[in-house]
């Protein structure tokens, strides 16, 4: 089982544009399109060789002894306003529902309509699984329940792949088993992500929320690096001399 870059691929450009995974053994292939298609490539070998990529039908072909899937790039496109454009021509050109095709989806885009498996579940449930909570935290919940009541929420992956849209947090969270003030503090840009995943009240908002992500956890890496040198004399020392010479 392995998920190589094609020679065209290499080395693999941090460009916008449509991509391919391709199963040469079945003659299958998913079409997909990232605003940053190395970005994208490690993503999807993770999360394939972790056995929780969210594609099942990919996910299961790849799991057979064997199986070799290739990445490739099938169009770079500049501007990335049109990516979803060029993704649909492509689904277009090769949508079957699921029998040479991997897309679950017709529409470039939407992910609508996926369900996760009962492993997947699990496993999205434990970053939520903690202690009992307070009162308070239990009133905190309540009142965020409330204020999301019948409001849409889109799920998506870190790098802004959209994964599922549910019809309020309260179905979010019954779906996921991701705390609902978790989310609701997303949204609010109260946090870096909630449960693994980036959350928003409308659609088509992945790259946005996949820019905040990065530029969050830049910022929490130079506060972080910042309170260390604070907090060592050495460190302090060093730069004091450096910033002498």
């Amino acid at each position: 089982m392995a998920i190589t870059l094609s020679p065209i691929s290499t080395p693999l450009s941090r460009q916008s544009g449509i991509y391919t995974i391709t199963n040469e053994v079945k003659s299958r292939i998913y079409v997909g399109s990232a605003v940053n298609l190395a970005r994208r490539f490690i993503e999807h070998r993770k999360r394939l060789k972790e056995n929780r990529h969210a594609n099942r039908f990919l996910q299961s072909d790849f799991n057979l002894p064997g199986t070799e899937l290739e990445f490739s790039i099938l169009e770079i496109v500049s501007d990335i306003t049109q990516l979803v454009q060029a993704e649909q021509k492509w689904i277009d050109q090769f949508y079957d529902n699921q029998d040479r095709c991997y897309n679950i989806c017709p529409t470039a885009g939407n992910h609508l309509g996926m369900k996760h498996t009962e492993e997947t579940k699990k496993k999205m449930s434990t970053a939520s699984l903690g202690k009992k909570k307070s009162p308070e935290h239990v009133a905190a919940i309540r009142k965020e329940k409330q204020e999301s009541k019948g409001k849409k929420v889109y799920q998506y992956s870190l790098d802004g792949m959209l994964i599922a849209e549910f019809p309020a947090i309260k179905a979010a969270t019954r779906e996921t088993k991701i705390a609902s003030c978790s989310i609701a503090s997303f949204l609010k840009r109260k946090c870096s992500m909630a449960g693994g995943f980036l959350w928003s009240d409308q659609n088509n908002n992945g790259e946005t929320l996949a820019a905040y992500y990065l530029e969050f956890r830049e910022l929490e890496r130079k506060r972080k690096s910042t309170q260390s040198t604070q907090n060592n004399p050495n460190k302090r020392k060093k730069i004091a001399n450096g910033n002498n010479t």
